[in-house]
């Protein structure tokens, strides 16, 4: 999880990265070329060590889940998304 100047959030997280949507107006894709924190954005990666980060947190947050992906994309499986939810209770 990343600390965030968002106003109205306190955190980001991303489980998963990359989407295969390839939107030319992507803000997140734009992010990773300046970053590069995956090679190729429209192969989506998971980051199950990320699961649990969350639940570390000593006290009350907001966060916004799924900034650099998007959780609708078909191309991301399905275990991937049932291991969130298993860690968020959801």
């Amino acid at each position: 999880m990343t600390k965030t100047k968002i106003e109205w959030a306190d955190f980001t997280w991303n489980p998963i990265v990359g989407c295969s949507r390839n939107c030319w107006y992507c803000y997140a894709k734009r992010m990773n070329q300046r970053f590069q924190w995956i090679p190729e954005w429209t192969k989506p990666q998971f980051f199950e060590e990320r699961l649990s980060e969350p639940l570390k947190l000593k006290k009350p947050s907001t966060i916004f889940v799924g900034s650099m992906f998007d959780i609708n994309d078909g191309d991301i499986p399905k275990d991937w998304i049932k291991k969130n939810n298993i860690v968020t209770g959801k």
